[in-house]
């Protein structure tokens, strides 16, 4: 999947396609086009069922992760892999800011019923106060997943959780270290408060 320009300012052709794609396209055929094979054909039917108001942008996420398949993508020169349910997510963010309640609704699929380690579970849980529903599958996710971004959120929120537990899955993450340095250094510092706490 490709954004408007790749390389070094070079037009993408793909982009130019869901353009033509979007505007010569009707309602029922965009519909079908959810279904496809491709998921990247799959992806820009629901950018512009979304874009035309046919479907909410929650409705079109959860849809989304019946089949959220993982594919290459480029913006500029950066090569990387996303999935439909993080282009879906990030196209919210970018071209619908004002979608407030809807990015609430998607965080609540993210927490409750997308792979705990996925990274949309990052952006659900950073700097952000849900409601105290969430809170025991905040927790879970923490405990039994050692999700990092749950940790942090249950630290800067004061969610009451077992200390002795708490501290044993903050250790896992740090022994497991595939979540970058920044992130390992705050948790050895969060680690070494909840013991002075002690």
């Amino acid at each position: 999947m490709e954004s408007e320009y790749v390389g070094f300012g070079t037009k993408s052709k793909e982009y130019q396609r869901f353009q033509k794609l979007k505007s010569k396209a009707s309602n029922e055929e965009l519909i079908k086009l959810v279904e496809h094979e491709n998921p990247i054909v799959r992806t820009y039917a629901y950018f512009s069922l979304i874009d035309r108001n046919l479907i909410k942008s929650s409705v079109a996420f959860e849809n989304a992760m019946q089949r959220n398949e993982t594919y290459s993508t480029m913006s500029a020169d950066q090569l990387s892999d996303s999935d439909i349910c993080t282009e879906i997510y990030f196209n919210i963010i970018n071209n619908y800011p004002k979608s407030e309640t809807e990015i609430k609704q998607i965080d609540s699929l993210i927490v409750f019923k997308l792979d705990e380690s996925h990274f949309l579970q990052y952006m659900a849980l950073n700097e952000k106060e849900h409601e105290e529903t969430y809170n025991n599958r905040i927790v879970e996710l923490a405990l039994e997943f050692d999700n990092h971004s749950a940790i942090f959120y249950i630290n800067n929120n004061n969610i009451e959780i077992d200390k002795v537990k708490f501290k044993e899955s903050i250790k896992r993450v740090i022994q497991n270290r595939n979540i970058g340095t920044k992130p390992v250094n705050r948790l050895n510092n969060l680690l070494e408060d909840l013991e002075k706490e002690n």
